[in-house]
This record gives structure tokens, C-alpha cells and sequence, in this order.
């Protein structure tokens, strides 16, 4: 009869020792296949003493990751296959910036806040100015045109003036009925002394204008009813943060739905932040339906605003023509709130004080379809008030 070598204690344990060292050696092996092919995050030191903590893949970052540099910088963003990152954020204690990288470098489209107030927004190669692109110091002077190694330089035939207004404009899917908005090219017409042309982007002989503005808001629709969206918002919202313009969002209000339905719908698909304006409630309708139902909107009007000052934090904006305001709205409970009025191609708003003023439906902006126009607005101050305005009116918590 054969032995049966389980029966012994030291070759039962030698057996199960190496079931064991097999199982781990399988169970690391295979541990480690995961982390090169991206499954699995770490946490490690690299060759040039870098930490880097994220997905790897084949022998480098591939993934989502953070990496901090030996130099302080933290860099935040997803690489890819190859190990490359095209898109992120860089953070120290001298600057926060979130755009286009290339090796670790500023390059493509970026926005650059800095430690001492100042910002740049425009265009960069491998860490240098370089393209089109606005800066804004700490005192709010301004340069907006095309640099050149950290530089701006003259472009024939083509000026930028940064003059003393706030400009802005609306977007909605009515923009991007032919092509969607070029972000990085946003700039608006103007004439020699920086103010905006109204009606496009000729000058009163027929030429086109040399001169080009920035623009240093957008405000979307976002929703209507308590189901629609607009289909451009999310893209738009989104990209506005993105390339540095400060963000606004309406909503149409209509009575095919309770006042509560749709600030509901509002705030469920309306991420406002910090540095965001106020939210914005669009009010009108037809005379024939005011005069039918104005008890009613005027009900639903300040149950919407009510409800979504109590989410928000802030009081919003009502959005209104400037004879829809004194015809209907005056001295209806309204008058505390801060207003964006509509009025074209004529002086400014008169029948009471607005904060933002629609002044044409007819602009044309460099950046959207030239067969497309756009509502062009302003602020009532210079950029130091906008800013201020942002900080005390705007959104102020997450």
C-alpha cells in the first residue's frame, strides 16, 4: 500500500508553502498586468523625482492623474495611451491655470489666473504668449490682440482696442443653426474709439471694421417649461468657464407649466457656481396674454424668483423689454430686482435703472456663423464694477 504524502506533516506544509508562493506570485502578476493596463491606480515616484498619483498604462500615465512636480506645480488632467496630457489644470502658488498642455507646457488655448490679481486668456506656445489673447492686470488695465513670445505686436490691417465697456453677448441654439461657436475666436466688431458696432461688422463707409473687442460675458438659455433645454446650453456653459468668459443662464418662463415645475427644471439642470451672475428669469409675453393673464404671471413670476433666490443664494435678474417693464411690471413687486433690458438701436434703457442692456439683435460677432446674428449686450460699468458686481451679486457658493 502506497504512503500517502499528506500524511506527513513537513511535506503537507512544503505542498501548501508552494500552492501558496505560486498563488501570490499569480495573484501580484497579475495585479501588476492591471496597473500597466490601466485598471488599477498608484501612487509613485518617477525617474525625475515627481510624484504622480492616477491610472498608468505600458510604463507611463494613462488616465485621469495628478502629478506634482519637484518645481511645486501640481498638475491635474487625463493622459492618454501615450502618455501625453493635451488638457489640464497646473496649479502653484504663483498662478492657476486650466487649457491646452503640450509636454507639461501651456500650449493651445488657456486661461492663466496669477497669484497677484492678473489673468491672461488666449493663446500659448510651450509656454509662451503666442496668438490671440487678452491680459488684464491687477488694476484692470487691459491688452487684447495678437502676441508674439510674451509679446503683443501690430497685425496689418488689424487692430484691437480694449475700451472702457463691459460687452457681452447671449447664446442660444439659434447661433449654431449653421456651425457651432469658435470659443478661442470670440471678438466683437468695433470702431477706433473700441465701442462696438451694433448693426454688424461694417463701419458707416461699408469697409469692414479693423477693430475687434472682447467679450467679457455670455448668458445662455438654459431652460423652458418645466421639459425643455436648450440643446446648445451644456456645450456653451461649459466652454464659457473654460476660455474665461463669466457665465449667466435664463430661463423662459411660459404657463404651460406651475411656477414650481419650472424653477425646479431650472435649478435640476442649471450647475451655476462661483463667479457665475445672478440667475436670470425671461418675462414676455404677448400683450393680448398679459392683458388675460396678468394676476396669474405676475404670481408665477415671483413664486419662480422666490424659489430659486432660496436655492441659489443670491436674488436673480429679470430679464424684459424696455416697454414690456413700464407697461407691465412697474409697481408690481419687481422693482428691487436688478434688470436686463432689452432696447435696439437707440439710447439706453430709460424707464428704470438696469444692470445689463441688450442693445441690438442684429450683431455679428467674430467666432459665430457670419450668416447668424447675435444679441450683443453691455454692462453698465467699467470691468472693475463688472467684477465687483460678480463678487456681491454673482453667485457665491457651490
Amino acid at each position: 500500500m502506497k504512503s500517502n504524502p499528506w500524511r506527513t506533516p513537513w511535506r503537507r506544509f512544503a505542498m501548501i508553502s508552494g500552492y501558496a508562493a505560486l498563488a501570490m506570485v499569480l495573484i501580484v502578476g497579475v495585479y501588476w498586468l492591471l496597473v500597466e493596463l490601466g485598471q488599477i491606480p498608484v501612487n509613485k515616484t518617477l525617474a525625475d523625482g515627481s510624484r504622480y498619483e492616477g491610472y498608468w498604462h505600458m510604463g507611463h500615465p494613462g488616465g485621469p492623474g495628478i502629478m506634482r512636480l519637484t518645481t511645486g506645480e501640481e498638475i491635474e488632467g487625463v493622459w492618454n495611451d501615450d502618455g501625453e496630457l493635451l488638457y489640464g489644470t497646473v496649479s502653484s502658488d504663483r498662478f492657476f491655470y486650466v487649457g491646452g498642455l503640450k509636454d507639461l507646457h501651456f500650449n493651445g488655448y488657456g486661461v492663466c489666473q496669477y497669484a497677484d490679481g492678473s489673468v491672461y486668456r488666449g493663446f500659448w506656445d510651450m509656454g509662451k504668449r503666442q496668438g490671440l489673447g487678452l491680459y488684464i492686470d491687477h488694476k484692470y488695465n487691459m491688452e487684447f490682440g495678437q502676441w508674439e513670445n510674451n509679446n503683443i505686436v501690430k497685425v496689418p490691417g488689424q487692430d484691437y482696442k480694449v475700451g472702457q465697456k463691459v460687452y457681452g453677448v447671449d447664446l442660444s441654439r439659434y447661433q449654431e443653426e449653421h456651425s457651432q461657436v469658435r470659443w478661442e475666436d470670440l471678438a466683437l466688431y468695433a470702431d477706433s474709439t473700441g465701442t462696438v458696432l451694433y448693426k454688424g461688422e461694417k463701419l458707416p463707409d461699408g469697409r469692414i471694421s479693423p477693430y475687434l473687442q472682447p467679450i467679457f460675458f455670455a448668458i445662455m438659455k438654459s431652460t423652458q417649461h418645466n421639459e425643455l433645454i436648450d440643446p446648445t446650453f451644456e456645450r456653451n456653459f461649459e466652454n464659457a468657464k473654460r476660455y474665461g468668459i463669466a457665465r449667466g443662464a435664463y430661463h423662459f418662463l411660459d404657463m404651460k407649466a406651475t411656477a414650481k415645475e419650472q424653477a425646479e427644471h431650472f435649478i435640476a439642470n442649471t450647475p451655476l457656481t462661483v463667479g457665475d451672475l445672478p440667475p436670470i428669469l425671461d418675462i414676455e409675453f404677448s400683450n393680448k396674454t398679459m392683458r388675460r393673464h396678468k394676476e396669474k404671471i405676475f404670481k408665477m413670476a415671483h413664486e419662480w424668483l422666490d424659489i430659486v433666490e432660496k436655492h441659489y443664494g443670491v436674488k436673480p435678474m429679470i430679464y424684459t423689454n424696455e416697454s414690456y417693464f413700464r407697461d407691465w411690471l412697474a409697481g408690481k413687486g419687481f422693482d428691487d430686482y436688478d434688470f436686463w433690458i432689452a432696447r435696439y438701436y437707440t439710447n439706453k434703457p430709460s424707464s428704470r435703472s438696469w444692470e445689463i442692456w441688450q442693445f441690438t439683435d442684429l450683431g455679428r460677432v467674430d467666432g459665430i456663423h457670419s450668416k447668424t446674428y447675435t444679441d450683443i449686450d453691455l454692462f453698465k460699468g467699467d470691468y472693475a464694477e463688472f467684477v465687483n458686481y460678480i463678487k456681491t451679486k454673482g453667485i457665491q457658493q457651490q
